[in-house]
C-alpha cells in the first residue's frame, strides 16, 4: 500500500495554510466562548471524519492493488493468447502468450494492428467481427 511521504504531507498542510490566509474572511466581530466549543467540537468531528475516509481510502487502494495483481497474474499467464483491441483492430494490451502466439515481443506489438497478423482474404471477416463488437451494447 502506498502512503504519503513526510514531504507531501508538509507541502499539503502549507498548500492549506498559504490558501485558508489568502481566502480567510477578515471579521471584526467577537466569537463567544461557547461558540469556540461548538467551532472545536466540530473541527474534531470533521477531523475523526476525515481519518475515516482517509482509512477507507487506503483499505480500497490495498483492495484495488491486490485485484491488479490478482488480475496481471490471471492474465499474463494465462495458458491461452489474450488481445485487447481498440475499434480500429490496434492492439492496445496482450499477454505472453499473445505474444508468443505472433512470434514478437510484447512491447513490439503494442499500438500495432492486428490484421498484420491476419490472411489476406479473413480481413474483411475480422473487420466485421470488430465493427460488431464495438457496435452491441451488451450489459453484463
Amino acid at each position: 500500500m502506498k502512503t504519503l511521504k513526510l514531504t507531501n504531507i508538509e507541502e499539503l498542510r502549507r498548500r492549506a495554510e498559504k490558501y485558508l490566509t489568502k481566502h480567510q474572511a477578515r471579521s471584526d466581530f467577537k466569537i463567544s466562548e461557547s461558540d469556540n466549543l461548538k467551532l472545536i467540537h466540530e473541527l474534531r468531528v470533521h477531523e475523526i471524519e476525515f481519518t475515516m475516509q482517509n482509512d477507507e481510502l487506503k483499505l480500497s487502494n490495498a483492495e484495488s492493488e491486490l485485484n491488479v495483481r490478482k488480475y496481471s497474474e490471471l492474465y499474463d499467464f494465462s495458458p491461452m493468447g489474450s488481445f485487447t483491441l481498440t475499434n480500429e483492430g490496434e492492439i492496445i494490451e496482450l499477454n505472453i502468450q499473445g505474444s508468443r502466439l505472433l512470434n514478437k515481443k510484447q512491447l513490439d506489438l503494442i499500438c500495432c494492428q492486428f490484421a498484420t497478423f491476419i490472411v489476406d482474404e479473413d480481413k474483411p471477416i475480422f473487420h466485421l467481427f470488430l465493427e460488431k463488437v464495438f457496435i452491441s451494447n451488451v450489459e453484463n
